[in-house]
């Protein structure tokens, strides 16, 4: 009884909401939701959950369109780098005006906190990818993103009439990585398609779980001083094809993602100079219909590109909302 009242409580301290603003369930007529659902308002709404056993944040966004619809609506999610979270990507990726344009419910989930090795143990939010075990401090115990994804999932089906085969996620740096190395492989049936920033491959070739290979696409900066330092390059990223194709320190986790999605390393260029050039690798190895594309945007250092934050005024959302829609599962 003490667990269902502390609940309660931090459900109702955290909605960000005012009492007239409140939306009862009959609006959106076409859908009724579960008896647990959240309650919401339109707009922005902040919830701390406990998941598995542990307090969680996410913010979601609930388009003003939603309200006058019967029918059911797509949803993305967003997934913030490391130290980042959910309320500062609501607030900076784009996502929240596109979901109002575009009418689509918007989640920003926050990572967990762990102490990172590197800053001294410093506390510092993370999602779970492949090398969150040797960034955090020894015998620190990760948390299942995955799970904690799938959950996810779970409640905004319950609560809002969402299109289960029009589910999508985009994470930037450390949240395109576990999109990458876990998202990919463990659950691809999760989502319909995925994208990432900051970020363009994995280290090795991994077993997909199941028999779908998830639509991926990649934004990559020529700027980006984290890959550039990883590459080990003295220059910046090229933005033509052959040229970055030619690149060793590039092609192994390059060829490790086509591999892993079943995809041949033949492309075609879409060159849209001087702003970016988009290499698209479909030719598949599989029955499924699935494509990578990377996108390398001229000057971009290691942003998500908002429109704002780049010279030349690329926006993930308005590049890559075109393609999430032309992906159902």
């Amino acid at each position: 009884m003490k667990r269902i009242l502390f609940l309660s409580m931090i459900i109702i301290a955290s909605l960000s909401c005012e009492k007239e603003k409140f939306i009862t369930t009959d609006i959106n007529s076409g859908f009724k939701p579960s008896i647990d659902s959240l309650s919401w308002v339109i707009g922005h709404n902040t919830y701390n959950l406990e998941v598995n056993g542990v307090i969680r944040n996410f913010v979601v966004h609930v388009p003003l369109s939603y309200k006058h619809l019967n029918d059911s609506i797509p949803m993305l999610f967003m997934l913030h780098g490391t130290s980042g979270n959910g309320e500062q990507f609501y607030k900076i990726s784009g996502w929240v005006e596109k979901a109002e344009t575009e009418g689509f419910i918007a989640l920003f989930p926050t990572g967990y906190e762990y102490p990172v090795k590197d800053k001294n143990g410093v506390i510092s939010t993370k999602w779970n990818d492949a090398n969150a075990i040797d960034d955090v401090e020894p015998g620190t115990v990760l948390q299942n993103d995955v799970a904690y994804m799938q959950w996810l999932v779970e409640q905004m089906h319950k609560t809002f009439n969402i299109d289960n085969t029009r589910r999508y996620i985009v994470g930037f740096s450390n949240g395109g990585g576990f999109i990458r190395d876990r998202i990919l492989q463990e659950d691809p049936k999760l989502f319909a398609a995925a994208a990432t920033g900051g970020g363009f491959g994995i280290p090795e070739v991994k077993a997909v779980v199941g028999d779908r290979y998830l639509p991926l696409f990649c934004i990559l900066g020529s700027k980006d001083p984290k890959i550039i330092e990883a590459s080990g390059i003295s220059e910046e990223i090229p933005l033509e094809g052959d040229i970055f194709m030619s690149k060793s320190q590039f092609r192994p986790h390059l060829n490790s993602i086509l591999a892993t999605l079943m995809l041949d390393t033949i492309y075609s260029e879409n060159r849209n100079p001087p702003a970016y050039n988009i290499l698209t690798f479909n030719n598949q190895l599989s029955s499924q219909l699935n494509e990578y594309n990377l996108m390398i945007v001229n000057e971009l250092e290691h942003n998500f590109p908002n429109g704002k934050n780049n010279k030349y005024k690329v926006s993930g959302p308005e590049i890559l909302w075109p393609w999430l829609e032309r992906w159902s599962y």
